[in-house]
C-alpha cells in the first residue's frame, strides 16, 4: 500500500474519531436536577399566551403536571428555601442565557421566537447546561461579567462574502492576518455577535431623505460566541437563523465594531441598535431624525404616511413602571375613562401620560391626542364655547372651545380611542371650566346624556371613546383642596419617585460613576426625611426625572441640577428652617457626608 493511501486512511479514521467524540459530547446528559424544568417553563409560557409573571408560570406548571404540596413546599439548606422555587429560578436563568426567554421586562417572563420553536429534549437541555457552564466559568475566571455586542464584516478581498461558510462551519474568521488581532482576542464566549454589511441608498427608504444619500447597514445573521481560538483570527460561534434587516443612519464600515455602550455621547444610539439587532425591535426613525446628527437632513414623514408602532413593551422600556402596575393603570383608565396622575414634581407624569395613550393606541398618532394646561384664568369659553370677536366684522360670534372640537372629532371616528390630556388640572377652577358638562364626563353618562350648551343652545354629549388624563402636583401648596365633584368623577393614580426601581438602577449603574451613585443615594435619604416630615409627606419627595435621559455624567451638570432645581424646591418646603436647607445643600453638593 502506498504511503499516501495509508495517510488518507489514518486521516479518515482520525476524523471519524473526532466526529464520534463530538457526538458523545453532544449527547452527554447532565445530572443537574433543575434542567428538568426547562421544558415545563416553556410549555407554561406558551399556554399563558407567551408571557406571564413568575407566580403565574409556577402555578401553571403545578396545575399541568399535577404536582403535590410535598414537591412544591419541600425546603432545602439552612435558609429553608423552597426547592421547587429555587430550581425553577435556576432553570429560568439558563433559558435567559440561551435566549429562549427574554430578559428585557422586569417581573415578566416572556418566551422568545427561538423558545417557541425549540424541541427541548433531555439531550438538548443538557447541551444548553454544559454550554453555559463553560461560558460562565470562562468569563468568571477572566473577571468579565458584562457581555459585549459586536458587529463584524464577512467580505474578504479576494474570496468575497464568507457569510455562508461561517454559518455552515459555526465560526467567524478575521480576514486580515495582522489587523484587528488584539480586538479579536478580546472577544469573549457569551458575547453577542452579528454579521453586517454597510452601503448607501437614495431610494425606497422608510422616511423622507429629501433626495440625500443615506448610510445603511444590513444585518445578516446574529449569534453567540462559544469560544475564542486566541489566534487573533478565529471564533467559534453558534449562529441563529438568518434574518436580514436594514438599519439606517448610525452605521460603521470597519470590519469589527463594538456597539456596547461605554459612557459616550452616542450610547443611546448603541442601545437602540442593540435592541434592533439582537432583540428584533424596530428602529425608531423619529428618535434618530430628531437628534442633532440628522435633524437638518431628513424628515420622519414618509410617502406612505405610516404610523410608528408603540407597544406595551416600549412603554415599559421608557417609563419606570412595573408591568403589573402598567396593566392596573390601563385597566383603570379604560374602565373609569377619567383618571388623574398625581405626584411630586419631577416624577414623570406628563411623560407617562402621552406614552400611556400611545401604548393603548398601539402606535404614535398625535391626531388622537390633545394636550392642554389649566391655569387660574382658564375658562369655559376656551374649553367648551364662548363669544369671540369676529375678524371679518365688528360683531361677536360663538366659537367652539378645544374640548368641544376634540369631542366632535372623536364622535366622527367612533372605532378609535381618543385621549384628552390636561396638565396642572388642579390649577383651574373646574366648576367654571366644565360648567354644566362636568356630569357628562362620567362613564355611565357618556353618549346617554345630553345637555344644552350655555351659548349656542346646542345639545352636547361626551363620546364613550374619549378618555381624560389629568396631571396634578401634590407638592403645590398654593392650590385649594380639590372639590368632591372632581374627586367623584376621576380615579387618582399616584406616581412615585423611581430611584429604587430596578430599571432606574440599571440606568444609574450603566454610567459606572461614583459621584452619580453617591448623589442618587443622598436624594433617596432626602426623600426619606421629606416623607417623614408631618408638614410635607411622600407627595413632596424629589422626582427621578431630574436625573433621567443623561447621555453622560458631567459632575458640573449634576451640581447645576442640585443648585438650581432641587435646592429652590427645598427652600420652598422648609422656608421656616433655612438651616436644614443649607445642611442638605452641603450634603448634596458633596461638601459634607
Amino acid at each position: 500500500m502506498k504511503v499516501s493511501k495509508i495517510y488518507d486512511i489514518n486521516k479518515e479514521v482520525k476524523l471519524n474519531n473526532i466526529k464520534e467524540m463530538k457526538n458523545m459530547e453532544n449527547n452527554k446528559i447532565s445530572k443537574a436536577k433543575f434542567i428538568k424544568w426547562f421544558e415545563p417553563i416553556l410549555n407554561a409560557l406558551k399556554e399563558l399566551g407567551g408571557s406571564a409573571t413568575p407566580r403565574q408560570v409556577k402555578s401553571k406548571i403545578i396545575e399541568t403536571m399535577n404536582l403535590d404540596s410535598e414537591t412544591t413546599q419541600k425546603t432545602i439548606g439552612k435558609s429553608r428555601v423552597k426547592e421547587f422555587d429555587n430550581d425553577v429560578a435556576w432553570a429560568r436563568s439558563y433559558l435567559v442565557h440561551e435566549e429562549l426567554i427574554s430578559n428585557s421586562e422586569r417581573g415578566v417572563w416572556k418566551i422568545t421566537e427561538k423558545g417557541q420553536n425549540i424541541n427541548m429534549t433531555e439531550s438538548e437541555a443538557s447541551r444548553i447546561f454544559f454550554k453555559w457552564v463553560d461560558i460562565l466559568k470562562y468569563r468568571r475566571e477572566a473577571g468579565v461579567y458584562e457581555k459585549n455586542y459586536w458587529l463584524v464584516g464577512a467580505v474578504w478581498d479576494e474570496l468575497g462574502d464568507q457569510t455562508d461558510r461561517f454559518i455552515s462551519e459555526g465560526i467567524w474568521e478575521n480576514g486580515y492576518e495582522n489587523k484587528y488581532n488584539d480586538i479579536v482576542n478580546s472577544m469573549m464566549p457569551g458575547d453577542k455577535i452579528a454579521i453586517k454589511s454597510t452601503y448607501t441608498k437614495q431610494n425606497e427608504l422608510p422616511f423622507n431623505n429629501k433626495g440625500e444619500w443615506v448610510s445603511v447597514m444590513k444585518i445578516k445573521v446574529t449569534g453567540t460566541i462559544i469560544s475564542n481560538y486566541k489566534n487573533g483570527r478565529k471564533l467559534k460561534v453558534e449562529w441563529d437563523k438568518i434574518n436580514e434587516r436594514e438599519w439606517y443612519m448610525y452605521t460603521e464600515r470597519n470590519t469589527i465594531w463594538n456597539i456596547t455602550p461605554q459612557n459616550s455621547e452616542d450610547d443611546w444610539m448603541k442601545e437602540e441598535l442593540i435592541k434592533f439587532v439582537f432583540e428584533g425591535k424596530k428602529q425608531n426613525y423619529e428618535k434618530f431624525i430628531n437628534s442633532k446628527f440628522w435633524n437638518d437632513r431628513y424628515e420622519i414623514e414618509n410617502s406612505n404616511n405610516e404610523l410608528i408602532p408603540y407597544s406595551r413593551e416600549e412603554f415599559l422600556e421608557e417609563v419606570y413602571l412595573k408591568p403589573n402596575d402598567y396593566e392596573e393603570l390601563v385597566e383603570l383608565l379604560l374602565r373609569k375613562k377619567n383618571i388623574i396622575l398625581k405626584g411630586a414634581p419631577g416624577v414623570g407624569k406628563t411623560f407617562m401620560a402621552k406614552r400611556l395613550a400611545y401604548s393603548i393606541l398601539g402606535y404614535k398618532d398625535d391626531t388622537k391626542i390633545k394636550m392642554i394646561q389649566f391655569h387660574q384664568s382658564y375658562s369655559y369659553e376656551e374649553f367648551i364655547e364662548g363669544w369671540k370677536p369676529d375678524e371679518n366684522s365688528e360683531k361677536f360670534k360663538i366659537e367652539n372651545g378645544v374640548f368641544y372640537d376634540f369631542c366632535e372629532q372623536a364622535k366622527n371616528d367612533e372605532n378609535n380611542k381618543y385621549f384628552f390630556i390636561i396638565d396642572e388640572i388642579n390649577r383651574g377652577n373646574l366648576s367654571k371650566i366644565f360648567g354644566e358638562l362636568l356630569m357628562l364626563i362620567e362613564n355611565d353618562k357618556r353618549e346617554k346624556e345630553n345637555l344644552t350648551l350655555t351659548y349656542s343652545k346646542k345639545p352636547f354629549s361626551v363620546p364613550k371613546n374619549l378618555y381624560i388624563i389629568g396631571m396634578m402636583n401634590t407638592a403645590d401648596r398654593s392650590l385649594a383642596i380639590i372639590d368632591y365633584a372632581l374627586r367623584r368623577r376621576f380615579s387618582f393614580y399616584e406616581v412615585s419617585p423611581a430611584f429604587k426601581d430596578e430599571k432606574f438602577k440599571e440606568y444609574q449603574y450603566s454610567f459606572n460613576n461614583k459621584f452619580f451613585n453617591d448623589t442618587i443615594s443622598k436624594i433617596e435619604k432626602l426623600n426619606e426625611e421629606i416623607g417623614k416630615d408631618t408638614s410635607l409627606g411622600k407627595g413632596f419627595q424629589i422626582g427621578h426625572s431630574y436625573f433621567c435621559q443623561l447621555q453622560k455624567i458631567d459632575e458640573s451638570e449634576i451640581k447645576s441640577i442640585i443648585k438650581y432645581d432641587i435646592i429652590p424646591t427645598l427652600e420652598e418646603y422648609w422656608f421656616d428652617d433655612l438651616e436644614k436647607v443649607d445642611n442638605w445643600k452641603s450634603i448634596l453638593l458633596g461638601e459634607q457626608q
